[in-house]
C-alpha cells in the first residue's frame, strides 16, 4: 500500500492476517538530500500545488484568495482553463500560468511564502503535498478525516485549514501574523 491507513482499510477488507507492506510514493523529483527553502524573495504570497479540479480544492482555494485581497494567490493553470471550472471571474489576486513543475513550478513553490495543498478528497497520498513539505517550510491542508495528511509528520510548520474558506482565511492572516512576529 501507500500509506499506513490504506494498509488498515486492506486489513479491513481481506482479514488482519493478510500481509500489507506500505511503499509509499517515489515521485523520482525530490533529491536524497533536502534543499533549504528561499522564502524570502516570494514572488506570490500563496501558491496552489495541485492539479486544477474540484476534488484537489482549486475552488476552495480560489474562494480564499476572495477573502484575502490582499495577499497574491497563484495557479498552475490557465485562466481558460479555471472558467471551465467556475463561472465567475478569478478575483483580481489570483495570478495564473499553465506551468509544470518543471517549466517554473518547483522555483514557484520554493519561494512562496505558503504553499497550499488543499485537497478534499482521500487519496492514499498527494505527490504534490509531499514535494511542497521538501521545498517549502511552509505548508498547509485542509482538515479531512482520511486525507494523506493525517499521518505525515514531515511537514515543518503544518497549518491544518478548517474546510470552511471563511475560517481558513483567519487562520492564514494568523499564521503570516506568527510568522512576522518571530
Amino acid at each position: 500500500s501507500q500509506n499506513n491507513n490504506q494498509s488498515k482499510l486492506i486489513k479491513l477488507h481481506f482479514g488482519a492476517s493478510v500481509r500489507v507492506r506500505v511503499i509509499g510514493m517515489n515521485t523520482n523529483e525530490i533529491p536524497k538530500r533536502r534543499s533549504t527553502p528561499v522564502g524570502n524573495s516570494a514572488k506570490y504570497d500563496i501558491v496552489f500545488h495541485g492539479k486544477s479540479v474540484i476534488a484537489k480544492g482549486v475552488v476552495y482555494f480560489i474562494n480564499l484568495a476572495s477573502l484575502l485581497p490582499n495577499h497574491t494567490f497563484f495557479i498552475p493553470d490557465s485562466v481558460e482553463n479555471l472558467n471551465k471550472i467556475i463561472s465567475s471571474d478569478l478575483p483580481h489576486n489570483i495570478i495564473c500560468e499553465n506551468i509544470t513543475w518543471e517549466s517554473g513550478l518547483l522555483e514557484i513553490v520554493k519561494n512562496a511564502k505558503l504553499v497550499i495543498n488543499p485537497s478534499l478528497w482521500s487519496a492514499p497520498i498527494e505527490g504534490a503535498l509531499v514535494k511542497s513539505a521538501y521545498f517549502n517550510n511552509n505548508v498547509a491542508t485542509v482538515k479531512t478525516r482520511f486525507g494523506y495528511d493525517n499521518e505525515v509528520s514531515f511537514i515543518r510548520n503544518h497549518l491544518r485549514l478548517s474546510p470552511d474558506f471563511k475560517v481558513a482565511s483567519v487562520q492564514i492572516i494568523d499564521f503570516f501574523e506568527s510568522k512576522t512576529s518571530n
